[in-house]
């Protein structure tokens, strides 16, 4: 499965929540959060490395699995199951396990933890220490056990895809923002308030006391390890960014749309009290509830019918003489997009790059007549027209467009780099100066054109003008609420599937070594601030169309509007307890680096 975008769950009955609990990650107290949410006879735990003695049998009543398992443990599951786990820096680890087992005299490696200083210990030969102090979190995250041969740059990618294909992957050094990403996957309350800490090692030593040679060495022995760790961090911080920004445009529908919408219908029903008791006591279950539930597309549109003349005045209407070009930017979803439009316009005109075209009568023989074109091309169209037309496009974060557009070459023959894509990785591939050249901030050109592409830094304020004069810009990251907005805007019938088209196996940005990430920004600066200022808009425009459905003409269906407009929040990914987490959550960002 893809996370490009944050997966959430709901738990069904013949479900099993598996946690791989590796060693000295903060595990103990994470394994008291999750039994709060099974009962007590549905729950293993299992505290050591007994994977010989476990069986499907033995396995088969238990809602909650836990223990130091590796990957191993899933053939043995065979209802449908989803796997979580925590990581942590590899040094903190062996630091905290070297004090653990000191401390546990029934540890059969506890002698020798007090018999030889830690610069020595973390050499000695015994099968049990080098389990956990060479690259461990690899080896369990790919298979390995403490009987194997040590993990190779092979089991590293392997435990890199295994992460990925988690529902939940947690950090130690961001535990409470992990148990808040906990809760917000599996729509569980929100508890990150009160967190137990248990099993804590309080005579560990720290990093700062430990000499920089035995530190360099340990390094060396977790090399593997540390690349994990990075990435793993990388994939919460995108997760963790991701439930922000959902629950950043709940609370604003919740601060901004309800007390207005409140004050509306008290308006309303000023002297029909009973109706208004019954509207806040209704809305108060909402709140406290933890169902999603989808919003029937039968509601949606009737609410688009029903619209007041404020309403309405939001809305653009196509009038017979206007032009409605899509500017298709490279890898922004732009194809599956189209798909959309053909299902609204019986005609629409797939234009050549607009390099192709040379003058009006060149336009009017590609376009046949047709008032929705479409295309890699950018405003410089206009000049073959004879009114200026209404823009559309889709922008999607300048990284993953890279890489999309990278791996993309690699797949086309036709394409010009498509050889070179071939022969090189993504680093070197963007060092060459006509690939740079094409890629440098290539959404900010499609739409000042009429601008030299070496310039474009000098005309942002421009460029976002321009965004800001287009009566639709989508977010590809956002590519379902993107459509919704769509068909709010002009008005069109939402119909209940969205395509997917020229999508291909890409990798996502946290397989990529940082410099490879920060040369990519690097190169599409301007593009970075015209996504950020487009995607801020994006979610302004989203929130106020929920607004317009709160608003609906007849004030005996307002309730109604409301229940159902705040079940379109983002297509069951927001719970109706979004104003309740972001009430505990401290910050937007996470607090250590």
């Amino acid at each position: 499965m893809s996370h490009s975008t944050l997966n959430r769950y709901h738990l069904e009955d013949d479900d099993v929540l598996v946690y791989l609990h590796i060693p000295k990650t903060a595990g103990t107290s994470f394994v008291h959060i999750l039994k709060q949410h099974f009962e007590e006879n549905k729950i293993m735990q299992q505290p050591f490395m007994t994977l010989p003695k476990v069986d499907a049998e033995s396995l088969a009543g238990y809602d909650l699995i836990s223990g130091h398992f590796t990957y191993d443990i899933l053939k043995f599951i065979s209802r449908p199951h989803f796997i979580i786990t925590m990581l942590r820096h590899p040094i903190d680890r062996v630091l905290s396990y070297y004090g653990f087992v000191r401390e546990m005299p029934k540890n059969p490696v506890h002698e020798y933890a007090n018999e030889f200083p830690f610069d020595q210990f973390i050499d000695l030969p015994h099968k049990a220490i080098r389990w956990h102090v060479y690259n461990q979190m690899t080896a369990m995250l790919s298979n390995i056990t403490m009987w194997d041969e040590p993990p190779t740059e092979d089991d590293l990618q392997l435990a890199k895809q295994n992460l990925q294909e988690m529902a939940f992957v947690g950090v130690t050094e961001f535990f409470d923002e992990s148990v808040r990403l906990l809760n917000y996957t599996f729509h569980w309350h929100d508890n990150a308030s009160q967190i137990p800490r248990h099993n804590i090692t309080r005579n560990r030593q720290q990093r700062a006391q430990v000499a920089p040679n035995v530190l360099e060495r340990l390094a060396k022995y977790n090399q593997l390890d540390l690349e994990l760790h990075q990435f793993a961090v990388g994939l919460f911080r995108q997760r963790y960014q991701q439930m922000v920004d959902e629950l950043m445009i709940a609370d604003q529908i919740y601060t901004h749309g309800y007390q207005q919408v409140v004050e509306q219908l008290q308006q309303a029903n000023k002297h029909n009290k009973e109706q208004k008791r019954w509207f806040d006591i209704r809305f108060r279950q909402l709140e406290e509830s933890t169902m999603d539930v989808e919003v029937p597309l039968q509601k949606f549109n009737l609410m688009q019918e029903q619209s007041t003349e404020d309403f309405v005045k939001n809305k653009i209407r196509l009038d017979e003489e206007d032009v409605l070009v899509f500017i298709h930017i490279p890898k922004t979803a732009g194809s599956s997009f189209i798909q959309v439009l053909q299902e609204n316009f019986e005609h629409i005109a797939n234009l050549p790059p607009i390099s192709m075209i040379e003058s009006q009568a060149d336009l009017e023989a590609l376009s046949g007549g047709s008032r929705i074109l479409v295309g890699h091309v950018t405003n410089c169209i206009e000049r073959y027209l004879p009114k200026k037309p209404l823009y559309i496009t889709m922008l999607r974060h300048p990284v993953e467009r890279t890489i999309s557009a990278y791996y993309h070459t690699q797949r086309d023959e036709d394409n010009l780099f498509h050889q070179l894509a071939c022969k090189q990785d993504l680093e070197n591939f963007l060092k060459n100066q006509q690939v740079r050249n094409y890629y440098e901030n290539l959404m900010a050109r499609h739409i000042a054109a009429d601008y030299p592409w070496q310039e474009l830094s000098q005309h942002v304020d421009i460029i976002k003008q321009r965004i800001e004069q287009m009566p639709f810009v989508g977010i590809t990251e956002y590519f379902e609420q993107s459509i919704l907005l769509l068909h709010h805007r002009f008005g069109w019938q939402y119909h209940d599937h969205l395509p997917k088209l020229n999508i291909g196996n890409t990798p996502s940005r946290n397989q990529f070594p940082q410099h490879v990430i920060d040369a990519i920004l690097e190169m599409n600066q301007v593009d970075l601030e015209i996504y950020h200022f487009a995607k801020q808009r994006f979610m302004l425009n989203y929130q106020q169309m929920l607004f317009d459905l709160f608003t609906t003409e007849h004030p005996s269906s307002a309730t109604d509007a409301i229940i159902h407009a705040l079940r379109i929040i983002y297509r069951q990914l927001v719970p109706l307890r979004a104003r309740l987490f972001l009430r505990n959550l401290r910050t937007g960002n996470l607090s250590a680096g």
